[in-house]
């Protein structure tokens, strides 16, 4: 059961509501708030990371390769040569423009890059430049628009475009792009609604193929501009886009109700579908109240934590398919659904309050994100596997797909999983920090390096949060208040910081490797220290609250004490994690070159071969003077992963083979030159002891992430 839902003049478990919405006295209300994109701020790791990407990552270089976003259909209206008079490929460029305006808006912002600001002002004012004075703001001409003609996508295309754009006003205070989204939203609103034209049945045809249903998007921007402006009219759209879907005919249709509340359909699409449309359930509960909401979400969750794989990510080499398979550490997960799990899950943690959906989303970032990207920011893979022995792997039999999408490639294709390697940071820095519902409180919701300003009970606060975080287990908090003002600061009690015989939680795949639905909990030594002068500090839920008259210079200090455990996987092994890191084996690896992407002038791509469904292998001479380059990689000769690890039991008691130890790395870029590491020993084949030292998965590029027990 999700916790922490507070009902205003309810108990939670009233039964017997409704559909539609509720008055307000009927509806729970969230345990916090979101703050407008730019209240928070990077620092630390995690701003030097945005910084390397916007000034010497493929991000300021990436539109002189991708030619979905040089067609600038927005304003052309005209869709690919290649889309003959299919509406696909409208859909297919202006998505992808989308995802730039959503990349560009947040990376800027943050980075302060001024390059990159500029370019997206510029792409801003290509955007509103192309709205019409009808207030629609897409990439269909006239005869093509409510034709329903083909993948008619309309929905997905603005959904992207518009959260990007709403990111820019947030961060710039540009009003002319807030209204330039409500034009464009009362455009959909006037053609797609209740009594008028549904946008998910399409009865001219049986099946309505599935990235039609990516256009549940278009919720997100409805739930931001309610969120902005307090127009209801906003949050109502919101759930008639989400029962339009439940009744339509379009593919990608795990989401739908039907299919969440059967106990024995579990997730087997499209994984980004499915991470990305996480969210609509719990915003629909908080919505209406409907107690089959708060039902679906709860399965929605239950299902996904079934298909998760070690580094934290849904497997999905496209699709889920966990009906047929179980996410053993082979299997791959799309970059993509990074970027959407950690954020359905920060958005799921500022409705309900729970840890857990922090705990997952900083698990994802902090693994599965890094552990599919080059530090630099030069590449990523669209297809990443946690035990990744070679890139692609071998023997060919092994993997889905081409393999060119098992390379580090600076844009993929498709290029989504490029886009959101870029998104992903700001998305999180996001969500670090929420109000409180009441407005009298502060939540530290997601721990790392960063700075929030805002008002507090009408008083200016600003609190930096100085830390190395995850690679640390230190966090200082410093508060700088305009005046003297009283309020809480709330600080999340991770799932693996509890107390020894206090239940927990335990977000792994051992539920999935025993195929059942049940929550496993497991006592640890770890805990956590909350030290505060003059405070008074309480447990409310799964957060320390502190309370006191806060005055500038005042600080916080919290310690956790992880331990490291060993998780089970779903192929039997065990993976090696300590508070919010998954630790592996990084095997040596040797580096081929295979194409170089040149950026002078107006890019160029310098490739062997044909790329007809996939790319040769043909090895070429790297360029020196291009950072830019796909690479593909295999074992060094000689390198040894076969490694049997203790399996001792967890507890009190438990006898600890791996113990966590500092090394000589780079705080600002630990992702590169790791900061911290697990040293121990494991049986090689020949039955003798080896001292190893593991680092953050992130920090690998080949590696072991997870092992088998005792060699028999």
């Amino acid at each position: 059961m999700m916790r922490g839902i507070r009902v205003i003049g309810l108990m939670v478990a009233v039964l017997g509501w409704g559909t539609g919405v509720m008055s307000a006295a009927e509806r729970p209300v969230p345990v916090f708030e979101e703050l407008p994109f730019g209240t928070v701020r990077p620092g630390g790791w995690i701003q030097a990371q945005l910084e390397r990407d916007a000034a010497t990552g493929v991000l300021p270089d990436f539109d002189k390769f991708c030619t979905a976003v040089q067609r600038r259909v927005f304003a052309s209206k005209a869709g690919a040569p290649k889309g003959q008079n299919s509406t696909e490929y409208w859909f297919y460029d202006g998505a992808h423009e989308g995802y730039w305006m959503d990349s560009l808006a947040r990376a800027s912002i943050l980075s302060q890059d001024e390059a990159l600001l500029e370019k997206a002002e510029d792409f801003v004012n290509y955007l509103l430049e192309s709205q019409e004075e009808n207030g629609y703001l897409g990439v269909y001409p006239p005869e093509l628009r409510l034709s329903h003609v083909g993948d008619d996508e309309e929905f997905c295309t603005a959904g992207w475009t518009y959260m990007g754009l709403l990111a820019w006003y947030e961060g710039t205070g540009d009003a002319r792009v807030l209204e330039a989204v409500e034009r464009a939203m009362g455009w959909y609103m006037d053609h797609y609604n209740r009594g008028k034209q549904s946008y998910f049945s399409r009865p001219e045809v049986p099946f309505v193929s599935g990235p039609v249903s990516h256009g549940l998007v278009l919720t997100e921007v409805a739930h931001t501009l309610y969120r902005i402006t307090g127009n209801e009219a906003y949050r109502d759209y919101m759930l008639w886009i989400y029962e339009d879907f439940e009744q339509g005919n379009a593919g990608g249709d795990d989401i739908k109700l039907k299919r969440l509340l059967d106990p024995t359909r579990a997730a087997t699409q499209h994984g980004v579908h499915w991470t990305e449309q996480l969210r609509i359930p719990v915003w629909a509960w908080y919505a209406t109240g409907d107690p089959k909401y708060r039902e679906a979400a709860e399965a929605a969750w239950d299902k996904t934590r079934e298909a998760l794989l070690p580094s934290f990510c849904v497997m999905s080499d496209e699709g889920v398919g966990r009906e047929r398979r179980l996410p053993t550490p082979e299997t791959a997960y799309e970059y993509c659904d990074t970027m959407e799990l950690t954020a359905s899950a920060l958005y799921t943690a500022e409705k309900t309050g729970e840890s857990r959906f922090a705990d997952l989303a900083e698990r994802c970032f902090f693994n599965a994100a890094q552990a599919g990207r080059l530090p630099d920011g030069t590449a990523n893979s669209y297809f990443t596997i946690d035990n990744r022995y070679a890139m692609p792997p071998e023997p060919a039999t092994r993997f889905r797909h081409n393999a060119g999408h098992y390379w580090y490639r600076p844009v993929q294709g498709p290029p989504c999983c490029s886009f959101l390697m870029f998104r992903i940071a700001p998305y999180y820095t996001k969500m670090m920090w929420m109000k409180t519902a009441d407005g009298g409180g502060l939540a530290a919701v997601a721990y790392g390096p960063s700075r929030v300003s805002t008002k507090v009970n009408g008083t200016g606060v600003t609190i930096r949060e100085e830390t190395d975080y995850p690679f640390s287990d230190t966090i200082r908090f410093t508060v700088e208040v305009e005046r003297p003002v009283s309020f809480e600061l709330w600080l999340r009690r991770p799932g693996w910081a509890r107390r020894e015989g206090e239940a927990r939680e335990a977000l792994t795949p051992e539920a999935a490797l025993l195929r059942d639905r049940t929550r496993a909990h497991r006592a640890s030594q770890a805990d956590m220290t909350v030290t505060a002068p003059d405070a008074a500090i309480r447990k409310d839920g799964d957060y320390w609250v502190v309370s006191k008259q806060w005055k500038s210079g005042h600080t916080v200090t919290v310690e956790f004490s992880p331990v490291v455990e060993k998780a089970l996987a779903a192929n039997g092994e065990y993976a090696l994690r300590r508070g919010s890191l998954v630790y592996a084996l990084s095997i040596p690896a040797e580096e081929t070159c295979l194409q170089v992407w040149k950026t002078g002038g107006a890019g160029e791509v310098i490739t062997p071969g044909e790329a007809l469904g996939g790319l040769e292998e043909t090895v070429i001479e790297a360029d020196p003077d291009s950072r830019l380059q796909s690479r593909k990689y295999t074992p060094k000769e000689g390198a040894e992963w076969t490694y049997w690890i203790h399996a001792v039991p967890h507890g009190k008691g438990a006898r600890q083979d791996f113990e966590p130890v500092a090394l000589e790395g780079d705080p600002l870029n630990p992702w590169e030159e790791p900061t911290c590491g697990l040293r121990g020993r494991m049986v090689n084949g020949a039955g003798e002891e080896i001292p190893l030292t593991l680092v953050p998965m992130g920090s690998t590029i080949l590696r072991r992430t997870t092992f088998p027990k005792d060699n028999p």
